[in-house]
């Protein structure tokens, strides 16, 4: 994890290994937020909310190692490649991922909106609904992750030229 930062700080990683590891970190926090919910402590939930907008980019993708940058830096990657069988797998699988992120996205929008209004009314019990959004967040955050490692290997077997 922390070669991948210094590789990420450095430049020298690529926006797949890049993505793998944002989208690990953000599987992680959300298995905190599940703990935290359970226990609840609805202020750390909507932190951890927080924390996980900041790296998928919202409200203002300004960040270039967002998840909403990165995918745009892999789409370009793919598209640069020649045509063959492993760029038709990570175009399928690029589709797929945006639109994993785009529920993802929907998921922490709408789990970090009910912990801040469960914080604000100082909620004593944990919350079902709120417990099944961070789920579905987790769901869709384990499948980007299972995609990303996929996607990393079929990126590194993809042929570089035009034959």
């Amino acid at each position: 994890m922390v070669i991948q930062f210094i590789k990420q700080t450095l430049g020298l990683s690529n926006p797949f290994e890049d993505f793998t590891s944002n989208v690990t970190r953000t599987t992680s926090i959300l298995y905190g937020m599940q703990s935290d919910a359970k226990a609840v402590h609805f202020k750390r939930v909507k932190e951890k909310g927080e924390a996980i907008k900041r790296i998928v980019g919202l409200p203002i993708a300004s960040n270039n190692q967002c998840l909403i940058k990165l995918i745009e830096k892999k789409h370009a990657k793919i598209a640069a490649l020649p045509h063959s069988g492993e760029r038709i797998q990570l175009e399928t699988m690029e589709r797929d991922m945006s639109k994993a992120l785009h529920f993802f996205i929907e998921y922490v929008l709408e789990v970090t909106a009910i912990a801040r209004e469960l914080d604000k009314h100082q909620q004593k019990q944990s919350n079902p609904l709120l417990l099944t959004k961070i789920r579905n967040a987790l769901h869709f955050a384990e499948k980007m992750r299972a995609r990303c490692h996929i996607q990393v290997q079929a990126y590194k077997k993809a042929p570089r030229t035009k034959q």
